[in-house]
């Protein structure tokens, strides 16, 4: 009689492109870098912190810091609006699907 065995399952075989791979590494690398000094200028200019970085930016962009509480005011704004928004709604059909009977 033949014994029984353990199957053997096939193991993942992955392919990846080393080329498109490394496009991919060196794009996200630069828009996390982007990311990263866009906040360390956005918070510089709120706090009363002097570094050239900040400075050098601020002149490249043509950006006040008044500018910046500007964009930050509007978008807090904003938010306040979208959150109101979505709790009416929230609030609104929950209390719709409670008034309607059910089958």
């Amino acid at each position: 009689m033949v014994k029984s065995r353990q199957r053997k399952h096939p193991g993942m075989k992955s392919n990846l492109n080393f080329f498109r791979e490394t496009i991919v590494f060196i794009a996200s690398s630069i828009l996390w870098l982007y990311c990263i000094s866009v906040l360390f200028v956005m918070i510089g200019s709120l706090l009363p912190f002097q570094s050239e970085f900040i400075q050098i930016v601020r002149v490249i962009l043509n950006i006040e810091a008044a500018d910046i509480v500007d964009i930050i005011t509007y978008f807090g704004l904003g938010s306040l609006v979208i959150l109101i928004y979505f709790t009416f709604t929230f609030t609104f059909n929950v209390r719709r699907k409670r008034s309607l009977t059910h089958e």
